[in-house]
């Protein structure tokens, strides 16, 4: 017959309990964050050198932004977004010859879930 192991907890216990586990969540999604901060600004810096287009203004390469932000409590995005107002032309038309937008979030994503694996399954 296997051993057995009972874990009793009373109601004080319990309280230290979740609240040391909600601490542990509160510092997970801070990790989390941090690391989709870090992504959104090396996909931000790799769209800006390889945008395919010749700068007038640069003020389409400097307005390429990446950015982290949650979604809501379980959903952590990671954007890249044009920040002028032609930028949909330069994704859309021209049989999309001048698209930046997908490219850097292919580029990276392999990159990220690798670090996103290595910091929860720690």
């Amino acid at each position: 017959m296997a051993d057995r192991v009972k874990l009793f907890m009373d109601a004080g216990s319990k309280r230290v309990f979740l609240k040391e586990m909600k601490i542990t969540e509160e510092k997970l999604k801070d990790a989390l964050f941090v690391l989709a901060d870090t992504a959104s600004k090396k996909i931000e810096a790799w769209a800006k050198q390889n945008a395919r287009w010749t700068d007038r203004t640069t003020n389409a390469r400097q307005g390429l932004k990446g950015e982290a932000y949650w979604e809501n409590k379980e959903a952590l995005v990671v954007a890249i977004m044009h920040q002028v107002d032609y930028g949909i032309w330069l994704e859309l038309a021209m049989e999309k010859r001048y698209a930046i937008l997908e490219e850097p979030i292919e580029q990276h994503k392999d990159e990220l879930i690798k670090q996103y694996r290595k910091l929860v399954e720690a």
